[in-house]
């Protein structure tokens, strides 16, 4: 296929030659004599790129803040939390908010496609203990039992260590 491209690509260069060196020679005998599609030959001669090679037109956002999206989700990682496509549609909207247009969540899927170097992945979901721990009540009420128990059993805080239990 890399070469039917190239072939077919120097056929167009040498229509388009042609056509610029001999004043009679019109696109449409290039076509037949060089076997290339009318459409292709006119936007080659008039410079017009491909669509492969050329930005998007009708994004939704500009460069900046593409960049300043992918800044978001960058920080968010750094942090140990998800970026969900309802955070990443908000960001996108709160750029744009004074363009009075908004993105929908079909456009974050486009993004993450357009962006091959984010992916979504399944998260397992937290264990009742470790969920509840992170609440505050829980957390306090521990540290409460914690510092009852060392008065109770007369425990000093130079006798306390703390200890990696992974390390034995």
């Amino acid at each position: 296929m890399i070469e039917s491209y190239k072939t077919m690509k120097q056929r167009i260069l040498d229509a388009i030659n042609v056509i610029h060196d001999d004043w009679y020679f019109n696109c449409i005998e290039a076509t037949e004599a060089f076997e290339i599609s009318l459409r292709t030959l006119q936007r080659q001669f008039n410079e017009v790129s491909s669509k492969s090679t050329r930005s998007f037109i009708n994004k939704a956002l500009t460069n900046v803040q593409e960049q300043a999206i992918f800044d978001y989700i960058k920080h968010l990682n750094q942090i140990n939390m998800s970026a969900r496509s309802c955070m990443i549609m908000r960001a996108a909207n709160w750029l744009i908010r004074s363009e009075q247009r908004v993105v929908e969540s079909l456009w974050v899927e486009r993004f993450l496609k357009r962006n091959s170097q984010y992916y979504r992945w399944k998260q397992k979901s937290l264990t009742y203990d470790k969920k509840n721990s992170q609440n505050v009540t829980t957390f306090n009420d521990h540290f409460y039992k914690y510092k009852r128990a060392m008065k109770d059993c007369d425990i000093l805080n130079v006798n306390v260590w703390n200890m990696n239990e992974t390390d034995f």
